[in-house]
């Protein structure tokens, strides 16, 4: 059952409705796929910032590590110097006074005056 109007027909008329709604969806889908697309990249883009991110912090977690251990060294070292100070400081104290004449040895008697 067609009906004539002119030249078109119902079948032209739908045809031409299907067209343009056909069009329609297509430039829909497309803008979708591109703002997809364009998310899509931001994420990559922000992901390999990240990954570069964490290597950066891995490379300052081994350095800080590295003087960690450093100063851990330095700090015993420390230690140890600070208790042989300790041990010559207690030796000074139990031997008395010194005689400052006496604790000079020179070469010579004139050096003595």
């Amino acid at each position: 059952m067609q009906n004539i109007t002119g030249t078109i027909t119902e079948e032209h008329i739908r045809a031409s409705l299907l067209s343009a709604v056909e069009d329609k969806v297509r430039r829909t889908l497309r803008e979708q796929i591109s703002a997809w697309k364009a998310e899509l990249d931001t994420l990559e883009k922000i992901h390999l910032e990240l990954d570069q991110g964490k290597n950066r912090l891995s490379l300052l977690t081994k350095r800080l590590e590295s003087e960690q251990t450093e100063w851990e060294k330095v700090l015993s070292t420390l230690k140890d110097k600070d208790a042989e100070l300790d041990v010559a400081l207690a030796k000074a104290k139990n031997q008395g006074e010194i005689d400052v004449d006496e604790a000079v040895v020179t070469t010579a008697p004139l050096y003595n005056q």
